[in-house]
């Protein structure tokens, strides 16, 4: 077309005229001006014309003259026409190039909006192993500088800088680079992690574009997921290590009843063959051989071996004991069911366990024995007046029928049935409040009582520490008939208290043993009553020696009878436990207490224990191990005392868990250290013009005012000054107290 620069047109074709939707049959008068979308581009146009004369592929958007827009490149020159100015324009349609980019822009936007919103990095390089394209999060995992790898940088470019900073390792960079592009060349999908100095991993994952045209590669940050894999390994490992230092054995098996895991112990201890227990195999192989052996009984093997099968399935805990070979080993299995199927189950050994409880079991039928055979009556009720213990001659003398146990279980229900069914009262109120008051007082009585057949019973209540009572009910009707044979019946039951205390001091150990076994020792041993609840023990064991101090619940006939539980646990435990471990005795002989007692189980009655010190010295290491259930050992150096706790837990008693643990300390014996262990009867003794506790502190000043004396002397200040203190207070509990220097080596 040929214009004016004021935008006449002189000359146009038919091609503009269809290009611009001018009709070709119509005179060309339009204005070249009303075309342009932007009237900033035919200023700028028409300057670089003015300018150069000329100018090829301005490019610039139009308009149809109906509206429709268009974009165009325009090559123009300045020629003379008629004496004046003018331009000859040829002018390309280029609007559908323009689209296409437009499209393609679009695509590009959203395809980098894609790569920025990933949370893995990403990169792409062409055939030529030059970077196409990469999202942020790829420069960041990496630690890239942001305007260090432009589109176009070489991948070689890239391998020589991480070669540099050392990402590769030690070695010669130029080999690093090399050695990577030829296998870059190669455009084969590759996956593989990478751990970067700074302890980042990275997972990089690439795949090669269609006909090796080049590659896309994608690195993922999974540090925390190694973190998390090396953890699980170490536990694993761990698993492992105690599985195989257990003393239990222990298997687990999945859903369909195979072996996931066991121990060397587990196939010990079950005496089953190498076939029978095979990871990844069933169960039924061991089963199959427990039941030929005759493990499981008489019966049909297919019944019994289905039975055991169905047992292992359920979703039931299940805790039953086993005798294998024909009861030369006993075993308990504790089985537990898995959330997702299958079992753990636990083996152990409780041969030597279940011949103790046996022999104590046997004891306490002794024991049982010989208080329904007493001529007295006993009861024994708690803090809240449950019924503890009670004879077969409290509920003649009471008129109580032979399986009143099963309903009458607390002392308010006894005295209710007596005063209606045995005297057949109607007003007993004044009675009943009076007998409560006399059960829930804290001090010692004698009371009289003339019962429902003419018997007189002398009943004498004993407080017991915590609450409740422990009753002695006896039939003086013929020492009120005739004083003498209520003489000779004191007389008999003195002697037997008697008896009894000179068994219970045959326990103790000699003089002659604590001579041979400490440098210097002293005891203070004194019962509240002719027996007592406290005990002390020494014992020789595979490493060293045992010396150990308890107090038994309450005092008098229940607290003996206490100590000589203790005393038959204690030294049950150190059967099973020969090298004397104090922690792990304190364990077994919980254990052992609680089952003779009852107390694991829910309808058991009793709530009794003690508490105790136990030391382990090892003359030849030098050292001291205690172990304490509510108990302290002081140790005195340097004109010093310090004390180490042992564990707020007690021995026996419902609170205390079958399988609590304790706690083992360990302190060197220096040539002037000094030990010293006591129960409470000591320092809880109420005394004084204010009536306060005895106290540590009291005893531990008496210690140090005397400590460069023998102990025997020490001891003897300690008891001076404690029954001065007491003065007129009455006793309240047995009292003991060990002191010993350890020999040196």
């Amino acid at each position: 077309m040929l214009v004016r620069y004021s935008g006449e047109v002189l000359f146009t074709n038919a091609a503009l005229l269809d290009l611009i939707g001018h009709p070709a049959d119509a005179p060309a008068n339009f204005d070249i001006a009303e075309l342009y979308q932007d009237l900033d581009d035919r200023r700028r146009y028409l300057d670089i014309l003015r300018r150069d004369g000329e100018l090829s592929g301005f490019e610039t958007g139009w308009r149809r003259l109906a509206g429709a827009p268009i974009w165009v490149t325009i090559s123009a020159k300045i020629i003379d026409y008629a004496g004046d100015d003018a331009i000859m324009a040829w002018v390309d349609d280029v609007t559908v190039r323009k689209e296409a980019e437009a499209e393609i822009a679009r695509q590009t936007a959203i395809l980098e909006a894609t790569l920025e919103t990933m949370d893995q990095g990403i990169s792409m390089v062409d055939g030529d192993l030059n970077l196409m394209a990469h999202n942020s999060k790829f420069m960041e995992l990496l630690d890239l500088p942001a305007d260090r790898f432009p589109t176009g940088t070489s991948l070689a470019a890239f391998f020589r800088y991480n070669a540099e900073r050392g990402e590769y390792g030690e070695g010669d960079i130029d080999e690093h680079v090399q050695s990577r592009v030829e296998l870059a060349r190669k455009f084969e999908a590759h996956q593989f992690e990478r751990a970067r100095p700074d302890g980042t991993v990275i997972e990089i994952r690439g795949n090669p574009m269609p006909d090796s045209a080049g590659f896309v590669t994608t690195y993922t940050d999974i540090t925390e997921r190694k973190r998390q894999e090396e953890a699980l390994a170490a536990k694993e490992k761990q698993l492992r290590t105690a599985l195989e230092n257990m003393t239990d054995g222990m298997f687990v098996l999945d859903e369909a009843l195979n072996y996931v895991l066991f121990n060397d112990q587990y196939v010990e201890m079950m005496s089953l063959s190498e076939k029978a227990v095979r990871l990844g195999h069933s169960a039924e192989n061991a089963i199959r051989e427990h039941a030929a052996r005759g493990d499981y009984g008489p019966g049909e093997p297919d019944e019994l071996i289905a039975l055991r099968l169905k047992a292992l399935a359920n979703d039931e805990v299940i805790l039953r004991e086993l005798e294998i070979d024909g009861g030369k080993r006993i075993v308990e299995l504790r089985k537990a069911p898995l959330d997702d199927g299958g079992a753990v189950v636990v083996v152990s050994d409780v041969t030597e366990r279940k011949r103790a409880e046996d022999e104590i079991a046997r004891q306490k039928q002794i024991a049982e024995a010989v208080l329904e055979n007493m001529d007295q009556g006993i009861l024994m009720f708690d803090g809240d007046l449950n019924v503890i213990a009670a004879n077969r001659r409290y509920a003649e003398l009471y008129g109580l029928e032979a399986d009143w146990r099963e309903t009458l279980t607390t002392f308010e229900d006894i005295c209710v049935y007596y005063y209606e069914q045995v005297e057949h009262r109607a007003d007993y109120d004044d009675a009943f409040a009076d007998a409560l008051a006399v059960a829930r007082s804290s001090e010692p009585m004698i009371v009289e009582r003339n019962l429902h057949d003419e018997t007189i019973a002398e009943m004498r209540h004993q407080p017991m520490a915590g609450g409740g009572g422990d009753r002695t009910y006896t039939d003086i009707t013929e020492r009120k008939m005739a004083e003498h044979m209520i003489a000779d019946a004191m007389a008999l039951i003195h002697e037997s208290i008697q008896y009894a205390s000179r068994i219970q001091r045959s326990v103790l150990p000699t003089e002659a043993e604590m001579m041979q076994a400490f440098a210097d020792y002293t005891v203070i041993w004194k019962p509240k009553d002719v027996v007592g609840g406290d005990m002390y023990l020494y014992r020789r064991c595979a490493r060293g020696h045992l010396l150990m101090l308890m107090d038994c619940t309450g005092h008098g006939v229940p607290g003996a009878f206490m100590t000589m539980i203790a005393t038959g646990a204690f030294d049950q435990a150190l059967v099973e436990v020969p090298d004397g471990d104090p922690a792990a005795i304190l364990q077994r002989t919980n254990q052992l207490v609680k089952i003779v007692l009852g107390q694991h189980r829910e309808e058991g009655e009793s709530d009794d224990g003690f508490e105790c010190g136990l030391c382990r010295i090892d003359d030849e290491a030098g050292e001291i191990t205690f172990a304490g259930a509510r108990f302290e050992l002081w140790r005195l150096e340097n004109e010093n005392i310090t004390a180490t706790k042992g564990d707020k837990i007690g021995i026996g008693y419902r609170r205390t868990e079958m399988e609590c643990s304790f706690t083992n300390h360990v302190q060197p014996i220096s040539r002037d250290s000094a030990f010293y262990m006591f129960s409470d009867g000591l320092t809880d003794q109420v005394g004084g013009d204010k009536r306060r506790a005895f106290g540590k502190r009291r005893m531990k000043g008496i210690i140090l005012d005397y400590s460069r004396m023998k102990m025997s002397v020490q001891s003897a200040h300690i008891l001076r000054e404690f029954e001065e203190y007491q003065h007129d207070e009455e006793r309240r509990d047995d009292i003991t107290l060990i002191g010993f220097r350890p020999h040196h080596r």
